[in-house]
């Protein structure tokens, strides 16, 4: 996203802002390639008030004489004004949202004409064992409110259908490739550690089933050669 380069920088669905830590290192003096009294502005925004709060906590004193940081609210983006932005960023987040479209055309209102948004979303649950096998345990447990699909995965599966959506709201260049976040590379058993300890269930003999299930399942998967974790998609768009 050439952060380095960039001046005014919007994030929305921040949290608590664990990830904007990232971006600021790239906006401060020494990382960024803007002359040295060069004004920057970070504005970090979330719907949730406690992770407004907390994205505060977590950025205290990261910013600088020259780098501006901002964590507001976000019930709308009204306040930003058109162009003002020239980087965008919303990081696993478009996928929950009840009306993608209506995000889309105000990332492309608030951006510079050369600017640039970012994205990622959820990739294929072929490549996300994280969670196929959970839910892959969940149905042979019986638990079938929790074994179908997730829906997060939905918007990636038709990455043509989404470059329609990107150009309906005014975006003419769309970049789209996968990033694997990995969690497990050798041992079904420490994958199932991991599920246990992020999924506990409160029952000692359902806790030890579906130990055993995870760990036959995650080292069905590692024995194909292939990571355990979340396949991505970074998405990056201008005008």
């Amino acid at each position: 996203m050439q952060l380095d380069r960039a001046q005014s920088v919007l994030e929305i669905a921040a949290g608590a802002g664990l990830g904007s830590l990232d971006v600021v290192q790239y906006l401060v003096d020494g990382r960024s390639k803007l002359p040295r009294d060069a004004k920057r502005t970070f504005t970090v925004t979330d719907l949730s008030p406690v992770m407004v709060g907390l994205a505060e906590k977590t950025l205290s004193g990261a910013g600088s004489a020259n780098v501006e940081i901002k964590c507001q609210e976000a019930n709308d983006l009204i306040e930003v004004a058109t162009g003002s932005m020239d980087r965008y960023i919303a990081s696993l987040c478009i996928q929950l949202a009840p009306d993608l479209d209506a995000i889309l055309r105000e990332a492309n209102r608030v951006l510079t004409s050369d600017g640039i948004a970012g994205f990622t979303i959820w990739g294929s649950p072929d490549r996300s064992g994280n969670f196929t096998i959970a839910s892959a345990a969940n149905k042979e447990m019986g638990f079938e409110e929790s074994a179908g699909e997730h829906s997060n995965f939905v918007m990636g599966k038709d990455l043509p259908a989404l470059r329609q959506r990107f150009a309906a709201a005014g975006f003419t260049r769309v970049k789209i490739w996968p990033f694997q976040c990995v969690v497990e590379l050798w041992s079904g058993e420490e994958f199932a550690k991991f599920l246990q300890d992020t999924h506990p269930l409160e029952d000692e003999a359902l806790r030890a089933k579906r130990f055993a299930i995870v760990q036959r399942m995650a080292d069905e998967w590692l024995a194909k050669g292939t990571p355990i974790g979340l396949e991505t998609y970074i998405i990056l768009a201008r005008k």
